[in-house]
């Protein structure tokens, strides 16, 4: 989102391209931060979620409906053969990790 004046990339490559882009008095006033991200689908809540909701709202429009659907694609169900896997939560809320849809999500 641009009213953020904020970057953020999908491919390596066009990182690379964008660093290299920048200009700089001497090579030392550049860095890259390179950083782990441990549990990072799980420790998305559906709480966490609606906050970030209500912070893009701030910045760009998004329909009661837009939200609505959000959320109900975030309601997952897991089976294994014939047997249905519950959570020790017992919520059927859930970012799925491997998902088109979960990725999305990480990106709000």
């Amino acid at each position: 989102n641009d009213s953020l004046s904020l970057k953020q990339w999908r491919k390596t490559k066009d990182v690379t391209d964008w660093f290299q882009g920048l200009t700089a008095s001497n090579d030392k006033d550049l860095r890259f931060i390179q950083f782990d991200i441990e549990t990072f689908y799980p420790s998305i809540s559906e709480s966490l979620l609606d906050k970030a909701l209500e912070f893009v709202e701030l910045h760009c429009p998004i329909s009661q409906s837009d939200k609505s659907i959000i959320k109900q694609a975030k309601k997952a169900l897991l089976f294994n053969e014939d047997s249905c896997w519950v959570k020790k939560t017992n919520d059927l809320f859930d970012i799925t990790m491997g998902s088109y849809d979960g990725a999305e999500c990480c990106e709000i």
